[in-house]
């Protein structure tokens, strides 16, 4: 539909049932060189290199920063500051851009959450709703591919959904596997990855397994890719989180199986991406993931290498209440941070009217404690951005981004030595200033993000004294986030310790199969 129709565009998020979520836009070939002459210029902030990525092979969907009088209609990408755009990649999108000539939604032929429908039938019974007509072809579609999902960063671009033109991805392992290899990833994100030998193949981006149809997408890749490239898996590896589809999948098959710890698999998916494997400390920032004793992790540093991480800091754990509410609402995020330090000045009447909900926290009834990096930018989403719900995950974290502008008070976590070799990260000390509303949302949102950049920077240096490390890692999806990642970056620059951000894997758990597979191996190996 024409990107610049607010109208068409709202009709296009009722019918695809998808209130929220981006699209990505599909911008005519530029025909000029000249800087501001093409919808391209007039659209997004791109560089030469940003240029040339988007017009290679590849032909990727590029987040890039939105001009602020850019000719797309609001609800094209809202309350956000980036814009996905994408050049055409078929000769079918050629002729329909020289006609069109102007931007487009180019989004895929699938109910929200669910694969693309790939056949004539299909497509004709299951899209009717959606799409006013059809356009097919006589070939068949035998296997599903997105488009790669990059973004921009100062270190280059790197992957948020490995797709056409950068998958199926193949590494190359520093050693030989004992038998061939399935890791099957985690439930949101997923891919899964095959070892035999010294070779280690990524899939294309599956999805979140949460309905039935995605579980049946997620097996046929399986099959599929087993019959490409003749291997048979001998062992399954697998997440340890028991709610996970593919660890379920993983526990039901007659091979044998063994868990890897998310966070670790992060790390080690991190490491060979990097091509390191000399003792680096690794930052690991998400939404959650099973720890070592049980709890929900994302907000944790280790120290080590693959096979041999050592957990040295996390951030404080929050008491959430509203079990699997908790992502979809940042209010209880917020709730969380404003009980647990008796914090008034929050106001939460509109959505806990009877009291109910801080009851039930202070009672721990449906509780749970975490230490994620993502519940903490949920609750900063809040403060800032007065997002009590959200509909897609990472929403609320991505608007935070979007409003923050120039930080004018930069307050670290407070470091907690709790033992000789384990620090927590105490969010307490920025509580205030996160909810003081004299001061603008926009300078909060910055100042929350200049705060842990700062944390991690004197973690970092406190590290140096007991650890012995020469590279920093990031991994998890937290820092998908450019203010961090090129904040970081620049922190650590007048340091004699780079920040590697590697470039060939997804930060997101979309690395957590490659990660489950080195980590396995090291550990093998050590």
């Amino acid at each position: 539909c024409d990107a610049q129709n607010t109208e068409a565009v709202d009709l296009l998020r009722r019918r695809k049932n998808r209130p929220d979520k981006p699209f990505a836009v599909m911008l005519p070939e530029p025909q000029s060189d000249v800087p501001g002459q093409s919808w391209l210029d007039n659209c997004v902030v791109v560089n030469s290199q940003d240029k040339a990525l988007l017009s290679s092979p590849i032909r990727p969907i590029l987040l890039a920063p939105k001009k602020r009088n850019a000719p797309i209609a609001e609800n094209v990408a809202p309350m956000l500051s980036d814009l996905g755009v994408m050049l055409p990649c078929s000769g079918l999108h050629l002729m329909l851009m020289k006609q069109f000539n102007r931007p487009m939604i180019a989004t895929s032929g699938n109910e929200y959450g669910e694969p693309m429908v790939t056949s004539t039938s299909s497509a004709q019974q299951q899209l009717s709703m959606s799409a006013d007509f059809f356009v097919h072809h006589n070939r068949d579609i035998c296997h599903k591919l997105d488009d790669s999902v990059l973004r921009t960063v100062m270190s280059g671009a790197i992957p948020f959904r490995l797709g056409r033109g950068l998958s199926p991805l193949e590494l190359t392992l520093p050693y030989d596997v004992e038998e061939p290899l399935l890791a099957v990833g985690a439930n949101q994100k997923n891919t899964v990855s095959f070892a035999w030998k010294n070779r280690l193949v990524v899939t294309p981006h599956i999805g979140d397994l949460d309905s039935p149809i995605m579980q049946a997408h997620f097996e046929k890749c399986i099959s599929d890719f087993q019959d490409l490239y003749h291997v048979s898996p001998q062992r399954i590896l697998c997440d340890r989180h028991p709610g996970y589809i593919s660890s379920r999948w993983a526990k039901e098959s007659p091979l044998p199986s063994s868990e890897i710890l998310h966070h670790r698999a992060h790390a080690s998916a991190w490491a060979l991406s990097a091509e390191v494997s000399s003792p680096s400390l690794v930052f690991v920032w998400d939404g959650a993931g099973i720890g070592s004793n049980g709890d929900l992790w994302g907000g944790e540093v280790f120290w080590g290498s693959p096979g041999n991480w050592k957990r040295i800091a996390s951030l404080a754990p929050m008491k959430l209440q509203g079990g699997n509410k908790v992502p979809y609402q940042p209010w209880r995020s917020a709730a969380a941070l404003a009980w647990e330090t008796s914090f008034t000045e929050v106001d939460l009447t509109h959505f806990d009217p009877e009291h109910l909900s801080f009851k039930a926290w202070k009672n721990e009834l449906n509780c749970y404690f975490s230490s994620s990096m993502g519940r903490l930018f949920d609750a900063a989403a809040f403060a800032c951005c007065e997002q009590s719900e959200v509909s897609y995950e990472g929403q609320a974290p991505m608007m935070l981004e979007s409003v923050a502008s120039t930080p004018s008070k930069i307050v670290p976590l407070s470091l907690i030595q709790k033992s000789d070799d384990f620090i927590l990260m105490d969010w307490r000390t920025m509580v205030p200033d996160l909810f003081d509303k004299t001061v603008p949302a926009q300078i909060r949102a910055a100042n929350f993000h200049a705060s842990l950049i700062e944390t991690a920077w004197e973690l970092t240096q406190r590290c140096r004294k007991k650890y012995d490390f020469k590279h920093i890692g990031l991994a998890g999806g937290v820092f998908q986030n450019r203010i961090l990642c090129d904040g970081l970056a620049e922190r650590f620059a007048q340091s004699d310790i780079p920040v590697v951000i590697p470039s060939s894997l997804p930060l997101n758990d979309a690395a957590i199969s490659v990660g489950q597979i080195h980590e396995y191996c090291s550990r093998r190996s050590s």
